[in-house]
């Protein structure tokens, strides 16, 4: 499953990409369905147990649902927070417009090493089954500091890469305010 995350402006001219609430909610309701799903056979009969595997899922879907990923390009206070994890054990980053080197849409090959000098398209296959078996295509937005860190923004399929590159139009046009 993939998914962009949301974008958001406020009044007073914040940009927030946030994970979507439905997306949380939904994970939340198969979370139920699958303990409901569960309880059924225990309130039957004494004997039986939950299965390894429904408490484990149950704990994935639970994580996914608590999981938080939020940028906010705030440009009255001229700064990016990034705060990401757990909701309850959130880890924030900071990073002021001034750190800012660039920010840049970038192609890459699932299974394959980036090679900076040449970025190489993959070849158009010529069958159906060759096209299955080719190499996924994905675009990253990542953000570049001055200090030669990389941070990926938002990640995509090469279908999302409109929604990308109005994304990053967006952010360069809130990072350009002063």
């Amino acid at each position: 499953m993939e998914f962009l995350l949301k974008s958001k402006r406020t009044n007073k001219g914040t940009l927030e990409l946030h994970i979507p609430l439905l997306l949380r909610l939904s994970l939340s309701a198969i979370g139920l369905i699958i303990l409901a799903a569960s309880l059924i056979p225990i309130l039957e009969g004494p004997q039986t147990q939950q299965g390894v595997t429904t408490i484990v899922l149950m704990i994935i879907l639970l994580f996914g649902a608590l999981y938080e990923e939020r940028w906010t390009f705030d440009p009255a206070s001229r700064t990016i927070s990034f705060r990401f994890g757990l909701v309850f054990l959130a880890k924030t980053m900071k990073i002021s417009y001034d750190q800012v080197d660039e920010i840049t849409l970038e192609k890459a090959i699932k299974g394959k090493m980036q090679n900076l000098e040449a970025p190489a398209e993959p070849s158009r296959p010529q069958n159906s089954l060759a096209r299955f078996f080719q190499p996924k295509v994905f675009i990253n937005l990542a953000l570049y500091l001055k200090d030669s860190e990389r941070l990926i923004i938002e990640s995509g399929n090469a279908k999302k890469e409109a929604q990308l590159i109005n994304l990053k139009k967006e952010i360069q046009e809130i990072l350009l305010v002063q």
